[in-house]
């Protein structure tokens, strides 16, 4: 992220000679400016389980089975395992890419994830190396896949370790601060965190369903 930062901020450093030199186009030079600026400086909120659960329109724990490019941009090919929420009639893939310097989105071959799912966007959007996200969910839908991009700006991505014969995701937790799953989403002070004998801390994949679904759909949380 930093070194991403560091080279828009040069690329506006740059802009600004061109806003100095320029006449007829220095009004087009100076909205670009800020909107280099803008970007450089942008950066993903912090939100908890449940309002990403609501914000999501598929939710499922899944395996991610093959990644491949299409139309350029890097996809994900996954197994559904179980639904938490949505409809999957189809087989699903996910933008497994950054569409922009805060973005997290990546899969790993062979995984197990639970993932939030969001559709991909019906505005032209692009991935950091250009590539169409629009018309990569084109070629997908044209083989029978649906695509989806992760949710938050790729912090819908939950891997899952087998512990025991129970699933369980890592979580982050610092002094005075609520549990993480990841950088930008919090679990509740409540939650049911676990220490491992090596002194990491987990929380179990159950207690995300069930979460998941109480943001949902209340009437169908785990009893």
């Amino acid at each position: 992220m930093r070194i991403v930062r560091t080279r828009m901020l040069a690329n506006a450093a740059t802009l600004v000679h061109m806003c100095l030199a320029s006449g007829k186009w220095k009004l087009r030079c100076i909205t670009l400016l800020l909107t280099a600026v803008s970007l450089a400086y942008s950066k993903v909120a912090t939100i908890d389980l449940g309002r990403l659960a609501r914000l999501s329109n598929l939710i499922v724990v899944a395996e991610v089975i093959a990644i491949q490019e299409v139309g350029g941009v890097k996809v994900a090919s996954v197994k559904t395992i179980s639904l938490v929420k949505g409809v999957a009639e189809c087989p699903i893939a996910f933008v497994a890419e950054p569409t922009w310097a805060c973005d997290t989105s990546a899969a790993v071959v062979g995984e197990r994830v639970l993932l939030y799912l969001s559709p991909v966007p019906q505005l032209k959007k692009r991935t950091m190396n250009g590539q169409d996200l629009t018309a990569a969910a084109s070629a997908c839908k044209l083989n029978g896949v649906i695509l989806y991009v992760l949710s938050h700006s790729g912090h819908g991505r939950i891997p899952l370790k087998l512990s025991g014969s129970k699933w369980i995701a890592n979580v982050r937790q610092g002094p005075g601060t609520a549990p993480k799953l990841n950088a930008n989403l919090t679990l509740p002070w409540s939650a049911p965190i676990r220490k491992a004998p090596n002194g990491s801390s987990f929380v179990g994949l159950n207690y995300l369903v069930d979460r998941s679904k109480v943001a949902t759909y209340p009437s169908k949380a785990r009893r």
